[in-house]
């Protein structure tokens, strides 16, 4: 049957089984200037979406030579979930802008994939939250470069 074979390019089978001719039509130089400039659009705000997931580096100061860690700008309020406070656990007293994370810490946040915040205004309640991609990456990174003590750099 003529139904069961494919149309030849350029045309499609109607309905009685006769081919008809494709509809074509011609693109504009204002349509193309619109999709053009669309896909403008949509690089720049990829690129920007990039830059803003990669806004500052992660500084390991007490391993030189481990290579940062890329992060959201939203990471410098994060840190503090996972900061280790001076004088707890041997934690030192650190500049503004470097943190301690406790190498056990890491590992069991890591382990568990999910952080448990005390809140400032009451101790006897606390909530856990589950880490993001970007937190487990960067935690990732902690433990395998044995790395405790950071610096964020924008």
């Amino acid at each position: 049957r003529s139904s069961d074979r494919p149309a030849p390019p350029g045309q499609s089978v109607g309905s009685d089984s006769r081919p008809t001719a494709a509809r074509v039509r011609t693109v504009t130089d204002g349509e193309r200037n619109r999709n053009e400039m669309s896909l403008v659009a949509v690089h720049v705000a990829h690129n920007s979406q990039l830059e803003q997931a990669i806004a500052m580096l992660i500084i390991a100061v007490d391993r030189p030579h481990v290579p940062p860690c890329p992060m959201p700008a939203r990471f410098c309020t994060d840190v503090a979930y996972f900061m280790t406070p001076a004088g707890q656990d041997g934690a030192p007293r650190l500049p503004s802008g470097e943190y301690w994370i406790r190498s056990e810490d890491a590992r069991r946040w890591l382990d568990e994939g999910v952080v448990e915040v005390v809140s400032p205004l009451d101790s006897y309640h606390s909530t856990e939250f589950e880490i993001s991609d970007e937190q487990e990456n960067w935690l990732r990174w902690l433990v395998e470069h044995q790395v405790q003590h950071i610096r964020l750099q924008p």
